[in-house]
């Protein structure tokens, strides 16, 4: 299942499958019912879903992670009323409330992960890797305070995860697709599509005429909003980080030491196998097959190929012997030479013939591969430990009353003063202000005010910051006059649109075939031009994606036209070419794959859904609103 995760991972239909799972659970939402608070569910549970609570404590930790993953995805602070437009409490409650009827389902099957298959999958975790491969324990520590969670937590969390994906994983593998699914979707993407056409612009529009000011102030009201100034504020900030403080360089020496106290447990490299598997319904059908390879010199891929198994499903992965989900593979697999295939082995899975094709014993990692790693490691270690000195030091100071200023230049930092900032980050001219510390310090901001002492920020990189707001500059209306040089744009913008639709309207009701397609542009004095087997994935610069949508979605020997940028094409769909099923091997598979993700994120959904039908799903919105911190 970890090998599973991983190659998941690795192409954009498993990437569906792993979204859905750990993101997009929020889809299901929409489905569920909700009955309201209800007698005899604690005031600690936000949520319940049969037998499984979400308490308070977890909804807020979601609540907020959802908010910081917001936050980096938009690179911009996300200020509460922000939260509140994008219905980030609904998609949070939708996610967990499916969540935890997976994990009340899988209570009931009685599934389980070991402790070592939660370690290999943590240790595995991209966010947790050093340069060198390893798993790095200061970047996981560093990420454990960032989310405000305790080890415990996180480990708790990742095994809730991995047995989801066991419910996952089996409702979505090896889906089979249906013949007339796979005719349709063939034919869909396949389909040509062959047109006429020409490109109206400005230029065959004339000269637009001086707006006056009646029709200014018309669209200067229409978007009146639009022309606010946002509040503005100035602050000061004082920051300390381990990435930005200044420490001793870690000799070699001091680096060999930690490595020879490491050696034995974290820098060493277990023997790792590649290992092939083919799975056969009974002993006897594996006992004939491996009689085959000994005795007709049939290949280990062509008895793979008779079962039914994909090239790149044969290889379940390069493992060490703890990540091996079944004990009996992994003692069958290590007891082989390479390219040896084992007896019949008893699986969880069925009867398997198995084949080694690699062996990996390396032994230790030397000190010369991860001196770089260590060093960057002790370095970190050493400036988180000057950070949380140096950051009782300034509490002190700031609880004494001393101004920011002072503080830096006794302590030999740099101030940060900022003179005038709005909610999205953004100066007095628009323009991204550089060099802010952290991504949350402007939502801090705006959410505190003039002579307020603030709670000390937590950097994502383990440091803190310090700020105290400075002015506030609030809102207002700008006048007509202000933002005279943007409303003409607009109208103008506006104008060429309309006056561009009309102009072609008029152009497609003359036209009914390609000669006369050619005709009219001539008239127009413009290039009358043709595309020739143009498929739905495509791309072409006069049509652009919404374009060739409007294009196959256009009925052959009808014209219409289709805005692109600040031109309007006007076309005419002259035939179309829909071939007939590929014996393509590589084309059809891959067809396959997307269908089979598509089903299978189908199941799923579906899954969820009568699940939480059949557990039944109580939300305490009381709780919920003091997790958010307000009424929703």
């Amino acid at each position: 299942m970890l090998e599973g995760l991983r190659k998941a991972q690795q192409n954009i239909f498993g990437r569906i499958i792993i979204t859905v799972l750990f993101g997009l659970l929020i889809v299901s939402f929409g489905f569920w019912g909700i009955s309201g608070f209800l007698g005899g569910v604690p005031q600690t549970t936000a949520v319940r879903v049969g037998k499984t609570d979400v308490s308070v404590y977890q909804y807020q930790s979601a609540y907020r992670l959802q908010m910081r993953q917001l936050e980096r995805a938009l690179q911009k602070p996300i200020t509460p009323q922000d939260a509140r437009a994008m219905n980030l409490e609904a998609q949070t409650t939708g996610r967990l409330v499916g969540e935890a009827a997976l994990d009340d389902r899988a209570r009931e099957l009685g599934l389980a992960a070991s402790d070592e298959m939660v370690r290999q999958f943590i240790f595995s975790l991209p966010a947790f890797q050093s340069q060198s491969g390893g798993f790095n324990r200061a970047a996981f520590d560093i990420y454990l305070r960032n989310a405000e969670m305790s080890e415990a937590d996180f480990v708790k969390q990742q095994r809730a995860a991995l047995l989801r994906n066991q419910i996952a994983t089996s409702l979505s593998a090896e889906m089979p697709v249906p013949k007339a699914l796979q005719e349709i979707a063939f034919r869909t993407m396949s389909e040509y599509r062959n047109i006429a056409y020409f490109v109206l612009g400005e230029a065959d529009i004339g000269t637009l005429p001086t707006p006056t000011t009646e029709q200014l102030n018309a669209v200067f009201q229409e978007n009146k909003a639009q022309f606010r100034a946002p509040e503005f504020r100035s602050f000061e900030a004082l920051a300390i980080t381990p990435t930005t403080i200044q420490v001793e360089a870690v000799s070699d020496d001091e680096a060999r030491k930690v490595y020879d106290q490491l050696k034995n447990t974290r820098y060493i490299s277990e023997e790792r196998r590649t290992v092939q598997q083919i799975v056969f319904p009974s002993e006897a059908d594996a006992r004939a097959a491996l009689d085959r390879l000994n005795t007709q010199n049939v290949t280990f891929e062509a008895l793979a190929t008779e079962r039914n198994l994909a090239p790149e499903a044969l290889t379940i992965g390069n493992l060490t012997k703890k990540e091996f989900l079944d004990q009996k593979a992994a003692d069958a697999a290590f007891a082989l030479d390479k390219d040896k295939v084992s007896d019949p082995v008893q699986t969880r899975f069925g009867y398997a013939l198995i084949r080694v094709t690699a062996i990996d014993n390396s032994g230790f990692r030397s000190f010369e591969d991860v001196a770089s790693e260590i060093k960057a490691s002790v370095a970190l270690e050493r400036a988180q430990e000057k950070v949380d000195r140096l950051r009782d030091d300034i509490e002190d100071m700031v609880a004494n009353a001393r101004p920011l200023a002072e503080i830096a230049k006794e302590k030999n930092l740099s101030l940060i003063e900022v003179k005038a900032i709005d909610k999205t980050g953004q100066d007095t001219e628009g323009n991204p202000v550089a060099n802010l510390p952290d991504e949350r310090l402007v939502n801090a901001v705006f959410a505190s005010d003039i002579g307020v002492d603030n709670d000390t920020l937590r950097t994502q990189d383990g440091g803190y910051i310090w700020f105290q707001v400075m002015n506030v500059t609030p809102s207002r209306d700008r006048s007509l006059e202000e933002v005279a040089t943007q409303v003409t744009q607009i109208w103008r913008q506006s104008e060429i649109s309309s006056r561009l639709a009309d102009l072609a309207s008029k152009q497609v009701e003359r036209i009914t075939s390609a000669e006369e397609l050619a005709k009219v542009a001539a008239e127009l004095k413009l290039q009358s031009r043709t595309i020739e087997r143009l498929g739905r994935s495509q791309s072409n610069a006069d049509f652009g994606t919404d374009g060739i949508a409007r294009l196959f979605a256009t009925p052959v020997g009808k014209a219409t036209s289709v805005a692109q940028g600040n031109n309007r094409v006007v076309f005419l769909v002259t035939s179309a070419e829909v071939p007939a099923l590929s014996a393509d091997a590589s084309q059809i598979k891959q067809m396959n794959d997307q269908l089979a993700s598509a089903i299978g994120y189908d199941l799923l959904i579906e899954y969820i859904t009568r699940t939480q039908a059949d557990l039944g799903v109580t939300v305490n919105q009381q709780v919920i609103n003091r997790a958010v911190g307000g009424d929703s």
